[in-house]
């Protein structure tokens, strides 16, 4: 450790900088003219920028820009990335849609309550009323937050005011599963998890076996151990290219990976079947680290991160039992498997989350060349796609109304807050997992009729 920079402890105040501390602007404006640019960088280290040279309108970029960086500033409401990323598409769908109209508003002194009206009938021509409203009330803060407010039009001023425009909170909200989608939802999830928990375990034999006998092995198996050698070696996937066409390179790529490393449609079904043992949410189940400690080969603790609660709260500490012959039961032994399967990737990866893939031979291999093409597939964004609808039609699963499955991982989520009530008789403060009793109640067991009597009772 530096001498020259001493340690805080009890009764020793912390190293502070000399001179004044000047924080990074979070809106750029190029000093040679142009668009600006606002920079987030969210607490949990992941980054964006935004371009507003991308957007029409350019005489309401400066201003836009100056509330944006209001909204994802160090004082703004936007803490992660997600969100950061929402306030940002509300001003672009604005902009755009206001640059189609026959005689666009220049300024912001141009707009007029009319403006923002049409912005929420556009967005109910494409999605529900309740995201409508929702869409519209993030940019309603955004107007808040133009400079200069005594600029804006009386009209619009008086709309951005005005209440009644969010989400109404007991609007009906969609449920969990029953139990009959809930079972063939974790039935297909545990046969595809198994299946590829299988074809990993194949390709470590065979590698194995190359390593310690190799003239046991056919001479199709010895060619085929050499590439895994490899892989194993540099990370980088080895193909025999012989006799394929240019087009059927990616799916050679993605048949040699997969015996060695998981890959991006692996995804989908672990992280579907560790909601239905953990009851988490997908965001904190995307954050899973590496780092852990087994307690006595009986349970797995693991640092969990939950950023709903707040930022002093974000983190706590669960305790998974762990089953040492069925790896599939629990969700502790669950976890060790996700650490052993994606173990060779992390290695390549460098990430801290225990989700490591090898991410493709095209546009993802390029941007993670420096890695081989391996990377933690949530570290950059945790919006990525996983495909799900794709996932539930190609294993048939259909709801009970006969058409086919909505698979939704925070629907996972509210089915076993449901499950977890009923084994309790209802008693929710026994039953909560991972909230109050009345969080619980408001947002994952009111839509379900089972639980739906009443708020929760001590």
């Amino acid at each position: 450790m530096s001498q020259d920079s001493p340690r805080a402890g009890r009764g020793c105040a912390a190293a502070v900088p000399e001179g004044l501390y000047q924080p990074p602007p979070v809106v750029e404006v190029p000093k040679e003219g142009g668009s600006p640019v606002a920079r987030f960088t969210g607490e949990d280290g992941r980054e964006c920028v935004f371009r507003f040279e991308e957007l029409p309108l350019p005489g309401m970029h400066l201003d836009f820009a100056y509330a944006l960086g209001v909204r994802i500033g160090p004082g703004g409401g936007c803490r992660t990335q997600r969100a950061a990323s929402g306030q940002w598409q509300s001003i672009k769908r604005f902009l755009l849609l206001l640059d189609r109209l026959p005689v666009p508003p220049q300024r912001v002194e141009d707009l007029r309550a009319r403006h923002l009206e049409r912005y929420l009938m556009s967005r109910r021509e494409t999605c529900s009323e309740k995201s409508a409203r929702r869409d519209l009330q993030g940019l309603l803060r955004i107007v808040r937050a133009l400079p200069g407010q005594d600029r804006l039009d009386r009209t619009a001023a008086d709309f951005a005011g005005q209440r009644g425009h969010g989400v109404d909170a007991q609007q009906e909200m969609r449920p969990g599963y029953s139990d009959r989608e809930f079972q063939a939802v974790m039935a297909a999830a545990r046969s595809d998890v198994a299946a590829i928990r299988d074809r990993l375990a194949a390709g470590e034999s065979l590698l194995r076996r190359f390593l310690e006998a190799p003239d046991s092995l056919t001479l199709a198996e010895r060619e085929q151990g050499v590439r895994l050698e490899a892989m194993a070696r540099t990370g980088r996937v080895q193909v025999d290219y012989r006799g394929l066409s240019a087009g059927e390179y990616p799916a050679a790529c993605y048949a040699q990976a997969r015996q060695l490393f998981v890959i991006d449609p692996d995804l989908a079904p672990l992280l579907i079947y560790a909601a239905g043992l953990s009851g988490r949410n997908p965001e904190t189940l995307k954050e899973l680290p590496a780092e852990h400690r087994l307690l006595e080969e009986r349970a797995v603790a693991v640092t969990l991160t939950k950023r709903r609660r707040g930022k002093a709260n974000s983190r706590a500490s669960v305790h998974w039992s762990v089953d040492p012959d069925r790896d599939l039961r629990t969700m502790g032994s669950f976890y060790l498997l996700l650490h052993r399967m994606m173990a060779r990737s992390r290695a390549f990866s460098h990430t801290a989350s225990v989700w490591s893939i090898w991410a493709g031979s095209g546009r993802g291999g390029a941007r993670h060349a420096a890695t081989a093409g391996h990377c933690g597939p949530f570290d950059a964004e945790l919006a990525r796609k996983l495909k799900l609808r794709a996932w539930a039609d190609g294993h048939g699963l259909v709801g009970d109304d006969g058409a086919p499955l909505e698979m939704l991982v925070t629907r996972m989520k509210k089915t076993v807050e449901a499950r977890t009530a009923k084994r309790v008789g209802g008693h929710l403060p026994s039953a909560r997992l991972t909230n109050t009793a009345q969080t619980s109640f408001a947002h994952y067991l009111r839509a379900d009729r089972s639980s739906a009597n009443g708020p929760p009772t001590c």
